[in-house]
């Protein structure tokens, strides 16, 4: 396969989807890091670059949000496409569908999965890369369209719903395993290669949930001129719940889209690409906040959770209560979290007393365990 005509491809696929295209060798594996164009597209001359160097037999495309929330279901075996084909026979004509050594690979829009699974009959690719047309496969077979950009209307979304008829979704009763996307292997025709072996970073994209809905709504600008301001303090924000603590900040692109498309009738820039890598930027550099204000965004989120501790009580308060224990000991980790009776009185609306007798309940019910009382530093 000459270059020239993977780099053909490789633009067509880039202007026609807007899909994000690297090159690969001889093994399937890219040959440039490409780990950084998850977040951000390559130069147009980069690209083409790229593509005068030697060794290069393929090309292949970014899953996931790097191109606009692309999903490849890769079906390890003929047969099993076959009988997904005859169930479903509208979808196997509509789907962007490429055959590979084995099997075959159907695209389609799913901004909603950010992960791949492992399945019975092969994966559901929703992050890693997987191989295009017209490269050629180490065994010499080149890969081919089965359903070609030229036979369907467009790139179809798809509802999870609707994976979850067909089965694609990983479940107890099928017996899918969740992959965090960094395996190869000759199982599947993909390459899952992290750009640092060492770090292996895994970019899974966070959801917005109803949680983090009313924190971007905390965060939004009441006026032009407080954009880059209000950026920051998403970024620190989003710093102070615990499971976003130690995640790399590319996974949160899905919500800092969702602030910005709130903050669009306010703001003066309108481009996402400012206010995504002022975040990126901010993200570093911002400390955790240790103070009361960070105890009271705590006791917001856990007013939104359902702890299964907490279902045997009655009243919403209590219940309320044992939530802010558990979400400050997350924040913690093994170490002891500190909750006066009168922080946890004024959290939960209650008098310093009823807090009191809560906290010293919840010890004798084996909820919580007391180490030391007292004020810390004091």
């Amino acid at each position: 396969m000459q270059r020239r005509d993977l780099y053909r491809a490789a633009c067509d696929y880039r202007d026609q989807f807007g899909w994000r295209i690297i090159p690969v060798g001889n093994d399937k594996k890219p040959t440039v890091a490409w780990g950084r164009y998850i977040a951000l597209a390559p130069e147009a001359e980069e690209q083409n670059n790229w593509f005068r160097r030697k060794g290069i037999q393929g090309i292949a495309v970014l899953n996931g949000m790097a191109s606009g929330g692309l999903v490849c279901r890769d079906f390890d075996q003929e047969g099993a496409y076959e009988r997904w084909a005859a169930d479903y026979p509208d979808a196997s004509k509509d789907f962007l569908t490429v055959r590979t050594r084995r099997g075959f690979h159907v695209y389609f829009w799913c901004p909603e999965v950010t992960r791949t699974f492992k399945l019975s009959d092969g994966e559901l690719r929703g992050s890693g890369i997987n191989i295009l047309p017209p490269s050629t496969h180490p065994s010499g077979i080149t890969y081919q369209w089965h359903v070609g950009p030229d036979d369907v209307e467009k790139l179809w979304r798809v509802e999870k719903a609707f994976l979850d008829e067909m089965g694609w979704l990983p479940s107890p009763g099928m017996g899918g395993t969740e992959s965090h996307g960094t395996e190869t292997s000759e199982e599947t025709e993909t390459t899952e290669t992290t750009e640092n072996t060492e770090r292996k970073e895994e970019i899974v994209q966070i959801v917005v949930d109803a949680e983090l809905e009313v924190l971007l709504h905390r965060c939004l600008p009441k006026a032009q001129g407080e954009r880059h301001r209000q950026v920051f303090n998403l970024a620190r924000e989003l710093k102070t719940v615990p499971r976003f603590r130690k995640i790399h900040p590319r996974c949160l692109e899905m919500v800092v889209r969702r602030w910005h498309e709130l903050a669009l009738p306010v703001i003066e820039t309108k481009a996402f690409e400012e206010s995504w890598f002022d975040f990126l930027n901010g993200w570093p550099r911002i400390r955790y906040l240790k103070d009361e204000l960070s105890v009271e965004r705590v006791a917001e989120r856990a007013a939104l959770l359902e702890v299964p501790e907490a279902a045997k009580y009655e009243q919403p308060e209590l219940r309320h209560l044992v939530a802010i224990c558990r979400e400050l000991q997350k924040a913690q980790g093994e170490a002891p979290f500190f909750l006066s009776c009168r922080t946890a009185a004024k959290l939960i609306n209650v008098t310093p007393q009823q807090a009191n007798r809560w906290l010293n309940g919840l010890v004798l019910d084996g909820v919580l365990k007391e180490t030391d009382k007292g004020v810390p530093g004091g």
